[in-house]
């Protein structure tokens, strides 16, 4: 069996050959001293991408977030590095969907750790439903993705931008989609109506994610035909049942309009 292929990203010459050496004997490593050339390389890819990115967040020119905002899409399991300690540095990074992070100076194991785990969510992906979350509020993103990502494969994005652009690579990749109704610049119904337009993602359950208590604009997301409605205060539990009455109630709609006896589930059914 071929080693996994890792990407090393970082401006620091000796952090980037020493998480090379780490890594060389248990994987295929290739080192990026410029965040454009990695950029550039996994554009290039072709099917080739990287299995890892181990990322470093703070560089000249492009940093580690406008790295995750050129590759979004891509779906490659990232392990930010850093030399801040800093909750809100690192929970920003978090909430773009990275899957862990390590700080600097970087120890052997914990990084051999950090990249056994995302290889060993590879292929875990394989049999986990995928779960698409875009929830501006970072810690409730957060808190989301750690409660759930035991049972999925878990892709969180904090804003409507964000997720546009991942539905238009990776639509037919989603089981289904939890929303946040209420978001800056595209709200959730907003994404919802784009979905069925441009057609991204047929057969994908949208649960909206709300904390709206007036009735009448409930009514108007409800118009939308959700597939269900997660209020504020719900517990995780609660959020899980709900993925799984609702991913059950598809798989059951999928198999009979693959045997000819429905269409193509919408926003009406």
């Amino acid at each position: 069996m071929s080693k996994k292929l890792i990407y090393i990203c970082d401006d620091d010459e000796v952090t980037l050959k020493m998480q090379a050496m780490f890594l060389k004997d248990l994987y295929e490593v290739e080192i990026f001293k410029y965040a454009s050339e990695c950029v550039k390389a996994i554009h290039k890819s072709h099917g080739e991408k990287p299995d890892v990115l181990i990322l470093d967040v703070e560089m000249p020119f492009m940093n580690g977030f406008d790295v995750l905002d050129e590759i979004r899409g891509y779906d490659i399991p990232t392990i930010g590095v850093t030399s801040h300690n800093e909750k809100a540095i690192i929970l920003q990074f978090l909430s773009r969907g990275v899957d862990g992070y390590l700080l600097k100076p970087v120890d052997k194991e914990a990084l051999i750790e950090g990249v056994n785990k995302a290889v060993q969510k590879i292929e875990e992906r394989s049999v986990k439903p995928t779960v698409l979350i875009v929830e501006d509020k970072k810690e409730k993103l957060l808190q989301y993705k750690n409660f759930l990502n035991d049972s999925y494969q878990v892709t969180p994005l904090n804003s409507a931008m964000a997720a546009l652009k991942y539905l238009e690579k990776n639509g037919d990749k989603i089981d289904v989609i939890l929303l946040d109704d209420k978001m800056p610049v595209y709200d959730g119904p907003f994404i919802a109506r784009y979905i069925e337009t441009k057609k991204l993602c047929e057969f994908v359950p949208i649960i909206f994610l709300t904390d709206e208590t007036d009735a009448e604009e409930l009514e108007n997301t409800l118009k939308l035909s959700p597939d269900g409605i997660i209020r504020e205060g719900s517990s995780m539990e609660d959020v899980k049942n709900h993925i799984e009455a609702t991913l059950v109630k598809r798989r059951i709609q999928r198999r009979a309009a693959m045997e000819g006896y429905l269409q193509t589930p919408n926003r009406d059914n």
